[in-house]
């Protein structure tokens, strides 16, 4: 299901850095926005999670179109269960 979600990398983009006042490792995520989004909303279930896809694919369109471009819609062949 992070097909597009997470930014390309090989350990799941996760990013660790030693901090040395703190004396330890800290951990970190890169992720794209849409991913972001997702996790941010915090909302469970297949419900929910129809509502967010619908959310960021519309969020998607509106900067596309304000920008002037096209851009292709949130891919359903991520999810193939899911029904609009």
């Amino acid at each position: 299901m992070t097909g597009g979600f997470r930014r390309r990398g090989g350990n799941r983009g996760e990013v660790t850095s030693f901090n040395e006042a703190a004396n330890r490792v800290i951990r970190s995520y890169e992720m794209t926005r849409d991913g972001f989004t997702l996790l941010a909303m915090g909302f469970t279930g297949e419900a929910a999670l129809r509502w967010k896809l619908k959310y960021i694919d519309a969020f998607n369109r509106m900067e596309a179109e304000l920008r002037g471009s096209t851009k292709p819609a949130l891919d359903r062949r991520m999810f193939p269960t899911m029904t609009a």
